[in-house]
């Protein structure tokens, strides 16, 4: 958040080698609410600070909030090469899993696939 909003370059925001071959940006300290939050996905263009981002990196993984919980999610997913649903075991319903699908679809956008953690 605090790159999109301008406050830091994403260079002053990245962390780098929090893993072996893994920098990261965390979401921020910009403290916005849901529409803020929306607001800043369309207004500033992420996707400029993706491309960017892409072009030093082979992958720039973006993970969003829950689906079904929050509208700057599907902006979110909207920007991605691709789209993977995460489904909690035991947690996340059949249901709740068809229904983040045809959110999706209903954007354009085609799930790769759904990684099912906690297995």
């Amino acid at each position: 958040a605090d790159c999109l909003a301008g406050a830091l370059a994403p260079q002053q925001a990245l962390r780098r080698e929090v893993a072996p071959g893994l920098d990261f940006i965390s979401a921020g300290s910009v403290q916005a609410g849901l529409a803020e939050r929306a607001e800043l996905l369309q207004r500033f263009q992420p996707s400029q600070l993706l491309e960017s981002l892409g072009a030093h990196y082979d992958v720039v993984l973006l993970a969003a909030p829950p689906l079904l919980a929050q509208a700057d999610a599907l902006a979110a997913a909207a920007l991605a090469g691709a789209v993977f649903l995460v489904a909690r075991a035991g947690v996340t319903t059949e249901a709740e899993l068809c229904d983040a699908i045809r959110r999706l679809n209903l954007a354009g956008v085609a799930p790769h696939g759904v990684l099912y953690n906690d297995a």
